[in-house]
């Protein structure tokens, strides 16, 4: 087993601390998939329901409304996409 000793301290097992670096690492990486997967699960919502309402499209006006809409939802993602983006972007 590979220990560390700091002056005045007690020893530290290696695989101890490399284990819990990974059990971190692990839980922000779960953390980070569940963002996302909420994020996509609304969208793909989103696309059901505007699916949906293209159905009912019978005027150039609904036809208007329903391509503003359809937009909205699209750039809302976007947008979230573009922020989590530069959020995970690491320094140069």
């Amino acid at each position: 087993m590979h220990i560390i000793q700091f002056e005045g301290s007690s020893i530290i097992p290696i695989s101890i601390l490399t284990t819990i670096a990974s059990s971190l690492v692990g839980w922000i990486q779960v953390k980070r998939y569940s963002e996302l997967s909420a994020s996509y699960i609304l969208t793909a919502h989103e696309i059901g329901v505007i699916k949906e309402q293209a159905s009912y499209v019978s005027s150039e006006s609904d036809f208007s409304s329903f391509i503003r809409d359809a937009e909205t939802a699209f750039s809302r993602e976007h947008t979230q996409w573009i922020a989590r983006r530069v959020a995970n972007r690491k320094p140069k």
